[in-house]
């Protein structure tokens, strides 16, 4: 992605380099200015969607945190860090809002960290898309794994839970990524399957 021209975006990168000297936030290893959205737009007049644009290119680096109790948009300029668990954790939390229109609490967050740290690096996003896709199937699952439970003398209640919990899912991560592997599984078996006489009925040409 190409850089910016400079001289439109040096207040910004001024304010950026000021608000670290005075008040770092440090995460992931780096500093950063730390502030709401509108702080930067009130400091440089600007709108929130000029904001956007400029922190969506080189030479920044953004993130979005909840500092006590706010969202706090973090900016430095620099390379890109490493993919850390918090940012798997942010990518899922923005699936679930978009497909659900329901944001995720502080509490869920925590969970939606423990997974990223939990299930497999690189499958998590994948994961977490399946289970989505297919509660009902991901409940059975977990049913099974409560009468165990039971089986075994712990005091546990089977409940049945008709919305995606995200903290459901944290605690019965291993069956999340059960279903996730069976789910590959079927589909690399149907993708190997040879072409038999009853496919051409279904070809379109």
């Amino acid at each position: 992605m190409n850089k910016q021209p400079t001289s439109k975006i040096e207040p910004l990168r001024k304010l950026i380099a000021d608000s670290i000297a005075n008040q770092p936030h440090e995460l992931d290893g780096f500093l950063w200015a730390a502030h709401p959205q509108e702080w930067y737009c009130s400091e440089l007049g600007i709108s929130k969607e000029t904001l956007r644009r400029w922190i969506s290119k080189p030479p920044f680096v953004r993130q979005v945190k909840q500092i006590d109790g706010r969202n706090m948009t973090l900016l430095r300029e620099g390379e890109p860090g490493p993919i850390t668990h918090r940012h798997i954790a942010n990518i899922m939390s923005n699936i679930f809002r978009k497909k659900f229109d329901k944001p995720v609490t502080r509490k869920e967050y925590g969970c939606l960290i423990g997974l990223a740290e939990t299930w497999p690096d690189g499958e998590q996003v994948e994961i977490f898309k399946t289970v989505l896709a297919d509660w009902q199937s991901f409940m059975s699952g977990v049913h099974c794994i409560i009468m165990e439970m039971q089986d075994a003398g712990e005091d546990v209640v089977k409940r049945f839970y008709s919305f995606p919990s995200i903290s459901v899912m944290r605690r019965f991560s291993d069956v999340a990524l059960e279903l996730h592997l069976m789910k590959v599984q079927a589909s690399i078996k149907a993708a190997s399957k040879p072409l038999t006489i009853d496919h051409l009925d279904i070809c379109p040409f």
